[in-house]
């Protein structure tokens, strides 16, 4: 129960995260404030800044008290990020996938790697692979990825779905009561999954990606189940299928 406690604090971090925007602050001498990107700084002269409804306004020296800026350097406005709308991207991140097996909290990490097409400011499709240790084998999901941005700021929420189908890539060895190993044959599956998250840009051509969803996946798994029937050991085949339901979690860089 703690872990999930804290999970769902992680949770409430993202969303909160994802809910910001960075904004530029200008503050008044009569007390109020208006915040915005600011287009234009002269000191001493005036400062003119566009609110996120698209609104640009323009304050004199005297009437300003102060400002927060992170683009303002030695009085001058420092070259924005242009954002890209369109073209290539490639997403490269870590993951992480968390669930319940048998009553326990399991987690399990992967590498996976995104490369698309922005088609607009909003849409962007792309083709995924991944490298993964999950349900005890080393998986590789192959996966169509879809996101749609919202926003056009520097720091961009977004939401997405993928899916495809996992290849195993190895077996491992399953034990009977009797301490007999045998191995284990494990066959792919299809998965799906949805995810919220958030993008922010920190460079021209490159970006943060982070992200948490929930995943599901279907394996099958083959391997001789042996006992002893009171004469002689009886070694029978099985053929089992695993239903996995996990809660997701991804840090990556954006390249564009």
């Amino acid at each position: 129960m703690k872990q999930w406690k804290i999970l769902g604090l992680l949770g409430l971090l993202l969303f909160a995260s994802m809910t910001l925007r960075a904004q530029d602050v200008v503050r008044l001498q009569d007390g109020s404030f208006i915040r915005g990107t600011i287009l234009e700084y002269i000191a001493g002269d005036h400062v003119r800044i566009k609110t996120e409804e698209g609104k640009v306004y323009e304050y004199a020296a005297a009437d300003i008290k102060s400002t927060e800026s992170g683009v303002i350097q030695n009085g001058h406005v420092r070259k924005p990020i242009v954002l890209k709308t369109k073209g290539y991207y490639n997403i490269t991140g870590l993951g992480l996938n968390l669930g319940n097996n048998y009553g326990s909290l399991t987690g399990s990490a992967g590498l996976y790697v995104v490369n698309g097409w922005q088609w607009n400011k909003h849409l962007m499709t792309g083709l995924g692979v991944g490298l993964e240790h999950l349900d005890r084998a080393v998986r590789v999901p192959l996966t169509i990825d879809a996101r749609w941005k919202f926003g056009e700021g520097s720091i961009t929420p977004y939401v997405g779905l993928n899916g495809g189908y996992t290849l195993s890539g190895r077996s491992n060895s399953y034990y009977d009561y009797m301490g007999r190993g045998n191995a284990v044959e494990n066959k792919g599956g299809i998965t799906t999954g949805a995810q919220v998250g958030f993008m922010a840009q920190i460079a021209p051509h490159m970006g943060l990606n982070v992200s948490a969803g929930y995943r599901y996946q279907v394996f099958t798994s083959k391997y001789d189940q042996g006992f002893w029937n009171g004469t002689e050991y009886i070694s029978m085949p099985v053929t089992q299928k695993s239903y996995l339901n996990r809660v997701t979690l991804g840090f990556g860089l954006l390249f564009n």
